[in-house]
Order: C-alpha cells, then structure tokens, then sequence
C-alpha cells in the first residue's frame, strides 16, 4: 500500500513538473523577448542621448544657423538640382562646417548599423531621429549623393536616407536597402 502511494506521487511529481514546465517555458520567453526589445530600445535612447550631447549638439548649432542665414538662397536655389548642388557646397565652404557636416552623416550611419544588427529599435529611432535626419536630408541630399561618388563607400549618408525615409506604417527601410 505505501509503495502503491509513493508510486502514485511519483508519478504525479512528473505530471506536476511537465505541466510547469510546459507553462513556464513560454512565460520566460515571452519575458526573454520583453527584456531584449527594451534593451534595444535603451541602446536608441542611448544614442539619441549622445545625439543631444557635445560634440554634436554643435555640429547641428552651426548647420542651423548655416541654413537659418541662407534661407532665401536656399528657396530659390531649391528650384533647381544643379544650383541647389552649387549652393549646398558653397555654404559648406563659406560656413567652414562640411567636417561637421560629414560627422553627423556618419553618425547617422552608425543609427543604421545599430538597427540592422538588431541592437536598437528600428521603430524608436524613426521617432526620435527622423525629424533630425530630414532636415539633413532635404537640405544636403545633392551632396550626399555627390559624395557617394567620391567616396569609398557607397552606401555614405545611407542612414539619414533610410531615416528620412522610413515610415512606421510600413516594413523597415534598413532591411530594404
């Protein structure tokens, strides 16, 4: 009789312990997966943090006030691709900020690897940097593509591009391009 009970609990010891296995394992990963989407959502507030942060909150100051001075040269230059092309690398040179200019492409180039390797947020970062980058985009976009010809790579300024253009409503411009 008792080693008829202490088999009967041992059997229901496994049943037990499969049944809570079974409804653990999906909670922990349900958890693993919370904890990791959080995690690449810190690391995009992470770099938006350093975005908002010396030396580029700089870099933007000097771009603004570039554009803030050149506002109707720009409006009348915009009519036509080859004059705003001429104006885009005129300001640069008189403002003296094309380094500013290209450091801030190449951070938003490093927004692009830290997405596709999946270590921020896609969605987090279209919230916070697409204002940003298409305000790059829009008023320097004849020279990022005259730099992509002259650069090593031709893949330069594809992060504000993939910003500017990217749309929560829709799949990931990263994974497109």
């Amino acid at each position: 009789m008792i080693a008829l009970a202490y088999k009967r609990l041992i059997q229901l010891g496994k049943v037990t312990g499969a049944v809570s296995f079974l409804l653990a394992a999906p909670y922990a990963l349900v958890q693993y997966i919370q904890s990791q989407d959080a995690a690449r959502v810190e690391q995009t507030l992470n770099m938006f943090k350093l975005y908002n942060s010396p030396p580029f909150t700089g870099y933007r100051e000097k771009l603004t006030k570039a554009l803030i001075a050149n506002k109707d040269k720009i409006n009348e230059a915009s009519k036509d691709t080859a004059a705003f092309e001429a104006l885009q690398f005129q300001i640069l040179k008189e403002t003296d900020m094309e380094t500013e200019l290209l450091l801030l492409f190449d951070f938003f180039d490093g927004v692009a690897v830290c997405v596709t390797a999946n270590v921020c947020d896609n969605d987090a970062a279209i919230k916070l940097f697409k204002p940003r980058a298409a305000d790059i985009y829009v008023n320097f976009y004849q020279y990022m593509v005259a730099q992509r010809g002259k650069s090593t790579t031709r893949g330069f300024g594809i992060g504000v591009e993939g910003i500017a253009k990217s749309n929560l409503d829709q799949p990931s411009f990263w994974h497109r391009t």
